[in-house]
């Protein structure tokens, strides 16, 4: 084996390795990404302006990553409803 192919054999391996822990990276942050949303617009009640002035971003921006993640309004309002007391107004149904 020359110089060159070990060489590329080495870069091949780093490579690799480098593209799995972006990955790993990309994962976590969009969990803690989704996470983050979740308690805003719990915190919130559902509220995608305040939420968004909770989370520092636009509103515009909040919308792009709810449908990034998949979350929907339904989603809260379940969510809401498992937790809420008696004094809390239930969620509309839309």
């Amino acid at each position: 084996m020359n110089d060159q192919t070990c060489e590329q054999n080495i870069c091949q391996k780093v490579g690799d390795l480098t593209h799995g822990l972006w990955m790993n990276w990309t994962e976590e942050v969009n969990k803690l990404e989704r996470e983050a949303i979740e308690n805003a617009l719990f915190a919130t009640e559902n509220n995608k302006a305040a939420a968004a002035r909770l989370l520092k971003m636009n509103r515009t921006t909040l919308v792009e990553k709810l449908r990034k993640h998949h979350l929907s309004h339904k989603y809260f309002c379940q969510r809401r409803n498992l937790n809420r007391s008696i004094y809390d107004k239930p969620c509309a149904n839309n």
